[in-house]
């Protein structure tokens, strides 16, 4: 069967192969704060950046030639479940960046790291988040027809990432 390895024919990796799974990961830090403490511990899913390369190209009278060019990176999108005291931490936190008395800050006084690890029993894998700062912060709709648990999805813009 294509893909899969049974009783060692076919193609694929060996059935004794454990991958990671989406529902284990862990938050480590939270620009500054503890990710494992309230209220940033209710992240209930991750919405990992892409690392997409521009392309360069030089055009000769016989072909084309194609290098990369630079490095871009989407955002980063966290969503939490909504304690009691989350909104008043993610509003100070965005506040670090503009507010309205003193509009944009220095970004020396904003930036932070994140680290998300994605947990797995052959070892963990971590994700960092440098230069990172919150761009937006939704909290949806009200509604007194729903008895939904609230959440909040945050934003996050950062210069580059590692993984380690």
């Amino acid at each position: 069967m294509p893909g899969f390895k049974i009783n060692g024919d076919g193609d694929g990796p060996a059935a004794n192969v454990e991958t990671f799974r989406t529902h284990r990961f862990s938050l480590e830090t939270f620009l500054g704060k503890s990710g494992d403490t309230a209220p940033f511990n209710l992240l209930k899913d991750v919405d990992l950046p892409e690392r997409v390369i521009e392309e360069l190209q030089v055009k000769t009278p016989s072909t084309t030639y194609k290098f990369g060019k630079q490095a871009n990176y989407t955002d980063l999108k966290l969503t939490f479940y909504i304690p009691s005291k989350l909104i008043i931490e993610l509003e100070k936190l965005q506040d670090k960046v503009h507010n309205i008395d003193t509009g944009i800050k220095d970004f020396n006084d904003y930036v932070g790291e994140i680290s998300i690890i994605l947990n797995h029993e052959d070892g963990d894998v971590k994700f960092e988040f440098k230069n990172a700062w919150i761009s937006n912060i939704t909290y949806g709709q009200l509604s007194y027809g729903s008895s939904d648990i609230k959440s909040a999805t945050v934003t996050i813009k950062y210069s580059w990432y590692k993984t380690t």
